[in-house]
């Protein structure tokens, strides 16, 4: 079986404000690279520095720094982020508004709030 190296989150409840849980199947298939210090980075190639650590029973979450890319970006409840391991400890991510289309997060020469759709 091919190894996969991205997954997707549903920001669904008010916690992923705080912190992110990856899914206990992504950390099984790379438990063994996944960093403590991470970054986070967006198509404008913008990075955020994110810590991943793991609980007591197993599960990995981003925690310090992650509170700051959620504002950065302006993450909203319902929203849909894609999340890809693409090495050297970097997670591609592209977010998709609550339209479904995939929202663009360069604030630097345009609307924030513009959506590729």
């Amino acid at each position: 079986m091919e190894s996969r190296n991205s997954f997707f989150k549903v920001m669904i409840n008010e916690n992923f404000t705080r912190e992110l849980q990856l899914p206990p199947a992504f950390v099984r298939l790379h438990a063994e690279i996944l960093p403590v210090n991470a970054k986070l980075r967006i198509s404008s190639g913008e990075t955020w520095n994110v810590k991943l650590e793991q609980t007591d029973d197993g599960r990995y979450f981003f925690t310090r720094g992650w509170n700051k890319f959620v504002k950065y970006v302006g993450l909203e409840l319902g929203e849909f982020v894609m999340f890809t391991l693409s090495g050297n400890s970097v997670y591609d991510v592209t977010v998709f508004g609550i339209n479904q289309c995939d929202r663009k997060i360069d604030f630097s020469d345009s609307d924030p709030d513009e959506e590729q759709c």
